[in-house]
């Protein structure tokens, strides 16, 4: 089934449609320094949580600042469940992008990573994980205040 976000328009007002795999999600994007953000409830591996994005126009979150980083866990500890953690879009150390890394907050302090584990969490800090472990995720897109 393809996911398609799409524009509802009765009598000139517009709504957009989020799809059903992202019902679970915050409807209303969140926006800061430039970019939106939607948070997403619903527990998806890390290969279907970026698919979700991309199908919402946006991708798996790149975090580049310290700034971003603290907006993204105000955000979450402001939420019902603030020790949930979520995927990132990283991914072998580098953003799913191309876009390499000018800013990381690595749990351990190092970059050493778990043997078979290429897909990155954060909930305070950034930890590699197993990418088929299901987990929230951060959807991000260009177009922010």
């Amino acid at each position: 089934m393809e996911l398609r976000m799409f524009l509802l328009s009765f009598a000139g007002l517009s709504i957009w449609h989020l799809p059903r795999i992202c019902k679970a999600c915050n409807p209303d994007q969140i926006e800061f320094s430039g970019s939106r953000y939607i948070f997403c409830q619903n527990a998806l591996d890390f290969y279907s949580a970026q698919s979700s994005c991309e199908n919402l126009g946006m991708h798996v979150v790149n975090i580049e600042s310290q700034e971003e980083q603290n907006f993204l866990v105000e955000t979450i500890e402001d939420g019902d469940d603030p020790d949930r953690d979520y995927w990132i879009g990283l991914s072998a150390v580098t953003w799913l992008d191309g876009t390499r890394l000018t800013y990381d907050n690595f749990g351990s302090g190092s970059r050493v990573f778990n043997e078979g584990a290429r897909c990155f969490r954060m909930i305070r800090r950034w930890n590699d994980d197993n990418c088929a472990e299901r987990k929230r995720f951060l959807c991000e897109g260009e177009g922010g205040e």
